[in-house]
C-alpha cells in the first residue's frame, strides 16, 4: 500500500494544480495546443490511477486483476507520450517534416504497445504475472520503454532548438518543455532498474508542476492581459453598445424612431459602403410627412396600400395584437423601382414609441421570380426536348449582369461533364468549360469565338449566333452546335443559349462531301497519267482570269509541252506502247516541274501553270527540258517540245497560253530541223 500512496498524492496534486484545465473553465484552453494538453493531462491521470491500483492489487495478491491493470498501465503510459509529442509540436507551432515525424513516432509507439498489450493477453510478449503476483518484464517491454525514453529526449532536443527561432518572451517556456521531457525520460530510464518504485509517477508530478508554474500560468497571464487590453479599448471608445446597434441595423436602408403620441420622429440612414448608421433628419409629424412624400418615393401602384399603412390608427390596431407589422412595396430611386420590406415594431418598455425599419429586398424578390421563371422554362425545355430530342443543355443569361442558370439538360449530359448550373459570369464560365471539355483541336476556335462581344454582335447583325465545335466525350470527338438568340420576357430581355448534339448530322454531311469531292476529283484527273485533265485546267484558268480582273493575281508562267512521235509509236508498236510512252513523258514533266500542277490538255499535249519557285526558275526548268531531250535523242527515249511564257500585261490566261503554245511549236520546228540535219549527217557518214 505504501507504493500506492505516492500515486494517490500525485492524483491529488494533478487535480489541484490543473483543475481549471481538466474542467475546461477557461476560454484560453479552447485553443488547439491546450486541447491537446488537456488530453495529455487525462492520459497522465489515467496512468496515476492504474499505478495506484497496481499497488493495491499487488499487496492483495490478486494476480488476474493485477495482470489487467498492468496492461492498461502500459497503454496509458504510451498514450501519454503520444499526447506529449502532439502538444509540444502544436505549441511550438511547428510545421516541419521533423516535427511531423515526432508525432508519427509517438503514434507508432502507442500503436505498437497497444497491439503488444492485447497480444500479451494470449501470448506473453511484454510481461507476465505469476500466481504469486510477481511481475516479470520481458525483453520487448524494455525495447518499448527505451523507445519512449528516446522519443522524450528527441522532443526535448527539438524544443531546445526551437528556442533559437522563437520570440524572446517565450524562451523560458520552451526551456520548461525541454526540461519536462528530460525529467520524465530520466525517471522512466531509472525505473528500468527499479521497476517496483513509482519513479515514473514522481517524474510526471514534477514535470506537470513545472509546466503549470512556468508555462501554463504565463499563458494564463498573457490571455488575461489580452482580454484586459481588448476590454479597455472597447471601454475607452464607448462603442460596445453602438456596435451592437450598428450590427443589428446593418440590414436596414432606413430606420425611423417615431413617437406615436406626438408624431415626432428621427430618421436614420445606413451608409451603403461602410454600413454605418447615421442620423439623417428630425421631424415633428411623421404621418403627415409620409402623406406628402408618398408620391415622390413610392411606386404609383403601391401608393394606396402604403398610405393606408402609414396611418396612426391603422398602426395602433395592427400593433395591438402582434406588436409587429410588416408589408412589402416598391420604392422609386433615380427613376428606378425596387422592392423593399417595411417592419414596424413597438418598443417593449415604451409603447408610445415605434421603430420602423426599411430593408431592400429587391434582389430577393427578383431571385424568387427568377426561380419561378426557371421552373417554367424547364417545363418549356422539356416540351422542346420532347419534339427535337437533340438538345444537350439550355441556358438563360441576363445580358446586363451575365448571371445565368441552366434550365434544362439531356439525360446523361451531366455524367460526362461537370457543367455550369448557375453563376455570375456565363461567358467566363463557358470559356473555362471550353478549355476543359472541348476536343483539343477545337479549343482555340472556341476560345477565339466564344465571347460576349462576338455573340451579341452577331445576334444584333443577323438575329442568331451559331457556333459549331466538337466535345470530348469518352475520348471521342462529338460534334455539337451552340445557338444563341435574344428573347423578351416579363423580367426583361434574356439571352437563350442552346447546345445541340449534331454529331450524326455532321458526319452524314462530311460523308456526303467526301463522296462529292472524290467524284469531283475523279472528274478532274486524267485516267491514263494521273495528272489533272483539261477540265481542271479550264477551272484553274477561269479562277485566274477572275483574279486578273480584280488585279490580285500573283505572277505566273505557263509551259506547253507536246510529246514527239506519239502517233508513230501507236502505229508501229500499238496503243499500249503508246500509253507507256505518254506516261513516261508525263513522269519527266512532273519530275521537272516539281512545285507546279501538270495538266494533260490533249492527246499528246501537256500544260504546266507555275507560280512561286517554279515561276522564278522558269528559264532553268526550260534548260532542264532541253538537256533531257538531248540525252533522250541519243538513247532513243521519249522527247517533247516545250514552250514557255510569263504573265505580263495580259488581260487573260489565254493570251499567255497562246504565247507559250507558239513557243512550243517553234521549239518543235527547231527539234525537227535538228533531227533532219542529224539524219543527213548520219547518212553522209554511212
Amino acid at each position: 500500500m505504501s507504493y500506492s500512496a505516492v500515486g494517490m498524492l500525485a492524483i491529488a496534486v494533478l487535480l489541484i494544480v490543473n483543475h481549471d484545465i481538466l474542467l475546461n473553465r477557461s476560454g484560453h484552453f479552447r485553443e488547439p495546443a491546450w486541447k491537446v494538453y488537456r488530453r495529455f493531462l487525462f492520459a497522465v491521470l489515467a496512468y496515476f490511477i492504474t499505478d495506484v491500483l497496481w499497488g493495491v492489487l499487488e499487496s492483495r495478491k490478486l494476480a488476474g486483476l493485477l495482470f489487467a491493470d498492468t496492461t492498461v498501465y502500459y497503454v496509458a503510459m504510451a498514450v501519454g507520450v503520444l499526447f506529449w509529442a502532439q502538444y509540444t509540436i502544436t505549441y511550438l507551432e511547428d510545421r516541419t517534416v521533423f516535427g511531423k515525424m515526432l508525432v508519427y513516432a509517438g503514434r507508432a509507439i502507442a500503436g505498437a504497445i497497444s497491439t503488444l498489450a492485447v497480444a500479451n493477453i494470449f501470448v506473453p510478449v511484454l510481461f507476465t504475472v505469476d500466481s504469486s503476483c510477481v511481475y516479470h518484464a520481458l525483453p520487448p517491454r524494455h525495447i518499448m520503454l527505451a523507445g519512449q525514453v528516446l522519443l522524450l529526449l528527441l522532443i526535448s532536443a527539438y524544443a531546445v532548438l526551437s528556442i533559437v527561432r522563437q520570440a524572446e518572451g517565450k524562451r523560458q517556456r520552451y526551456i520548461t518543455l525541454a526540461f519536462f521531457g528530460l525529467t520524465v525520460g530520466a525517471f522512466l530510464l531509472v525505473q528500468l532498474w527499479y521497476p517496483f518504485l513509482p519513479l515514473y509517477t514522481v517524474g510526471y508530478v514534477l514535470g506537470t508542476c513545472l509546466l503549470h508554474t512556468f508555462v501554463i500560468n504565463e499563458e494564463k497571464e498573457d490571455y488575461r492581459k489580452k482580454l484586459e487590453a481588448a476590454y479597455e479599448q472597447e471601454r475607452r471608445a464607448g462603442t460596445v453598445f453602438a456596435h451592437i446597434a450598428m450590427s443589428l441595423a446593418r440590414g436596414y436602408t432606413d430606420l425611423f424612431y417615431v413617437n406615436m403620441d406626438t408624431g415626432e420622429f428621427t430618421e436614420y440612414h445606413t451608409d451603403d459602403e461602410s454600413g454605418v448608421l447615421t442620423e439623417a433628419r428630425r421631424g415633428t409629424d411623421f404621418f403627415e410627412s409620409c402623406r406628402r412624400e408618398v408620391k415622390l418615393f413610392v411606386h404609383p401602384d403601391d401608393n394606396e396600400a402604403f398610405s393606408r399603412a402609414m396611418d396612426r390608427r391603422f398602426l395602433e390596431d395592427a400593433l395591438s395584437g402582434n406588436r409587429v407589422y410588416e408589408m412589402s412595396y416598391r420604392r422609386i430611386k433615380g427613376g428606378v423601382p425596387f422592392y423593399v420590406q417595411m417592419k414596424v415594431s413597438r418598443m417593449e418598455d415604451d409603447e408610445s414609441h415605434i421603430v420602423i425599419g426599411v430593408t431592400d429586398i429587391d434582389e430577393l424578390v427578383r431571385q424568387r421570380r427568377a426561380e419561378e421563371q426557371m421552373r417554367e422554362e424547364r417545363s418549356t425545355y422539356g416540351r422542346i426536348h420532347a419534339l427535337t430530342g437533340s438538345f444537350l443543355a439550355m441556358y438563360a443569361v441576363n445580358p446586363e449582369t451575365d448571371e445565368y442558370y441552366e434550365f434544362g439538360s439531356a439525360a446523361g449530359y451531366e455524367e460526362h461533364f461537370h457543367q455550369m448550373k448557375e453563376g455570375k459570369d456565363f461567358f467566363e464560365a463557358g470559356r473555362e468549360a471550353g478549355r476543359t471539355y472541348c476536343w483539343p483541336e477545337d479549343v482555340n476556335l472556341f476560345q477565339s469565338v466564344f465571347s460576349k462581344e462576338n455573340i451579341m454582335a452577331e445576334i444584333e447583325r443577323s438575329g442568331l449566333f451559331t457556333l459549331g465545335y466538337r466535345l470530348n466525350i469518352d475520348g471521342k470527338p462529338v460534334h455539337a452546335q451552340m445557338k444563341a438568340a435574344m428573347v423578351d420576357e416579363d423580367g426583361g430581355r434574356r439571352l437563350i443559349v442552346g447546345i445541340s448534339d449534331v454529331d450524326l448530322q455532321v458526319r452524314q454531311e462530311e460523308e456526303y462531301r467526301k463522296h462529292l469531292a472524290q467524284a469531283q476529283k475523279q472528274a478532274r484527273v486524267d485516267a491514263l497519267t494521273g495528272v489533272k485533265n483539261k477540265h481542271a485546267y479550264l477551272e484553274a484558268e477561269a479562277e485566274m482570269d477572275r483574279r486578273i480582273a480584280e488585279n490580285c493575281q500573283p505572277p505566273f508562267a505557263i509551259a506547253v509541252l507536246d510529246v514527239n512521235d506519239l502517233k508513230k509509236v501507236n502505229d508501229t508498236e500499238g496503243h499500249q506502247a503508246g500509253d507507256r510512252y505518254l506516261r513516261e513523258a508525263c513522269r519527266v514533266i512532273c519530275d521537272t516541274f516539281v512545285h507546279s500542277p501538270v495538266y494533260r490538255i490533249g492527246g499528246d499535249e501537256f500544260a504546266v501553270i507555275s507560280q512561286g519557285r517554279d515561276c522564278v526558275c522558269m528559264d532553268e526548268l526550260a534548260e532542264k527540258i532541253r538537256a533531257y531531250n538531248a540525252e533522250a535523242l541519243r538513247k532513243g527515249a521519249v522527247t517533247m517540245a516545250c514552250g514557255m511564257a510569263r504573265f505580263g500585261e495580259d488581260v487573260c490566261v489565254a493570251s499567255v497560253f497562246e504565247r507559250a503554245d507558239h513557243n512550243m511549236y517553234e521549239d518543235k520546228k527547231a527539234m525537227k530541223a535538228a533531227d533532219v540535219y542529224r539524219n543527213a549527217a548520219n547518212d553522209s557518214a554511212g
